[in-house]
C-alpha cells in the first residue's frame, strides 16, 4: 500500500478528533487485530526519539487510534492532549523554517506485527487565541 499523503491541523487550544475511513476498492477495509501507530518529529530522518508517539487510544476519547467497529475500515485519530501538544516545539524552535509545521507518519500494523506504511505528511500546529 502507498501511503496516503494528508496535512493534520491540530489546534494546541482545542484540539479536536480525526476520522479516517480505509476502503479496500469499494468496500470497507477489516481493521480486525490490527493496530496503528503515529510518530511525529521535526523533519523526516530525524535521529532519536519521536517529539510525540500515538499508539492505540484506551478509550474512545484518550488520545490516539481508536477502532470502534473494525469491520467498517473507519478509524479515529483522537489527537495530543493539550498538554502534549504545548510540549511540542513552537515556531522559533523549529529548525525547517516552516511554521509550527511538523512531519509525521503512521503505520498499520498487522496481527502478525508487520508494519505497512499508511499515511504520511505535515502536521500543521495552529496556537489558537482562546485559552482553556
Amino acid at each position: 500500500m502507498q501511503p496516503a499523503v494528508e496535512s493534520l491541523l491540530w489546534y494546541r487550544n482545542a484540539p479536536e478528533q480525526s476520522t479516517f475511513i480505509l476502503k479496500d476498492g469499494d468496500n470497507p477495509y477489516d481493521l480486525t487485530g490490527r493496530t496503528l501507530r503515529l510518530d511525529v518529529r521535526l523533519y523526516p530522518g530525524a535521529a532519536g526519539a519521536p517529539l510525540l508517539s500515538l499508539g492505540m487510544a484506551a478509550t474512545a476519547t484518550a488520545p490516539g487510534f481508536w477502532i470502534d467497529a473494525p469491520t467498517t475500515g473507519t478509524i479515529y485519530l483522537n489527537p495530543p492532549s493539550i498538554a502534549q501538544l504545548a510540549a511540542l516545539p513552537v515556531a522559533g524552535e523549529i529548525m525547517t523554517g516552516l511554521l509550527d509545521t511538523l512531519v509525521y507518519d503512521t503505520l498499520l500494523i498487522a496481527p502478525d506485527g508487520v508494519p505497512e506504511p499508511l499515511m504520511e505528511g505535515n502536521i500543521i500546529l495552529k496556537s489558537g487565541v482562546t485559552r482553556i
